[in-house]
């Protein structure tokens, strides 16, 4: 049996960031999730705190080149009145937040 200064448990995005981050530390980290398989090909929203903190430990340009901006964003319910639009426009912003496939969040 393997022992480890830092054992994380996850194999999302987050657990993946988290190991590289501590990369640099001299510590014998371990990265175990039982239930994973893999990265999948689901789609993950990020907000521009998401990209910040990204952008503090992973090349945001990286990322960037598979990303798909959000600029606008309609929220309604079929078959009832009323809706909610949001641009990125409005707030003077490239991007309301960004839309990457989680692969890409843990291969960067």
């Amino acid at each position: 049996m393997a022992d480890f200064d830092l054992l994380v448990v996850g194999g999302g995005p987050v657990a993946h960031t988290l190991v590289r981050v501590l990369t640099p530390v001299s510590w014998t980290i371990g990265l175990v999730d039982p239930g994973w398989v893999g990265a999948s090909e689901k789609s993950i929203a990020l907000n521009h705190e998401s990209r910040r903190i990204l952008g503090e430990v992973a090349p945001w340009q990286t990322i960037a080149n598979h990303a798909t901006a959000i600029t606008d964003i309609n929220v309604s319910r079929a078959g009832e009145l009323g809706r909610c639009s949001l641009s990125a426009r409005d707030i003077h912003r490239d991007a309301l937040g960004w839309v990457v496939n989680e692969a890409e969040l843990i291969h960067w």
